[in-house]
């Protein structure tokens, strides 16, 4: 006679799916002429916007700053920011780091663009 009650078989384990980071940021520096640029990006949770949450922007370089820093989310989870590039500054290679800080996980992400003001 067989016993059916399971004994001895190993019990599953659920594991747990991954999930994008939360909070998540992205950012991107574009061009606009050749001494206007713009840092814009987005910040998520779980592929959701997260509005009015703050941006903290760094440069790697001291000829790029941010005249208006923090910078908050919209309703879309995006912010804009257009930074100062001092004047007569050749091409620089220069790194851009975002960071937040949401409901206590601090997250920064980087990235470079060659930045320069010839006017």
């Amino acid at each position: 006679m067989k016993n059916n009650c399971g004994c001895g078989n190993k019990p599953k384990v659920k594991r747990p799916q991954p999930h994008p980071p939360c909070p998540d940021i992205t950012i991107n520096i574009s061009t606009i002429n050749n001494s206007l640029y713009e840092v814009n990006g987005k910040v998520t949770c779980n592929k959701r916007p997260l509005q009015g949450v703050f941006v903290k922007l760094s440069s790697s370089s001291d000829i790029v700053s941010f005249p208006t820093n923090p910078v908050t989310t919209n309703a879309t989870g995006s912010f804009l920011a257009v930074p100062d590039v001092a004047t007569n500054t050749s091409a620089t290679k220069v790194t851009i780091t975002a960071s937040v800080i949401v409901d206590g996980s601090a997250i920064t992400t980087s990235q470079y663009h060659i930045f320069g003001n010839k006017n």
